[in-house]
């Protein structure tokens, strides 16, 4: 991987992790025998541990900047453009 893609991946990753918490709290919630709800609890606190794992990584980078909004919107912008200039990239290599 190249140095300049690292943000847009971990990016990737950050929000994955965020959707993984989200499913995991709410499987906790459904009804479900004890073993089940310690098993979620367990993958819950796992993926609350990655999550500030890659948010400090992405934050010591400067990939981040989550208290400055201008910059913040200034990189949603940039990685708006990546990921459409690697789906326009991808269509056109699988339609030759």
């Amino acid at each position: 991987m190249r140095n300049d893609e690292s943000p847009f991946f971990s990016g990737s990753l950050l929000g994955f992790i965020k959707i993984s918490v989200r499913s995991y709290a709410a499987a906790i919630t459904e009804k479900a025998p004890p073993s089940l709800h310690e098993i979620f609890n367990r993958h819950l606190q796992k993926a609350i541990n990655l999550h500030y794992k890659v948010f400090t990584y992405m934050y010591r980078k400067r990939c981040y900047p989550s208290h400055d909004l201008t910059e913040l919107r200034m990189n949603g912008f940039k990685k708006c453009k990546k990921g459409i200039k690697y789906a326009f990239l991808k269509c056109h290599k699988t339609r030759y």
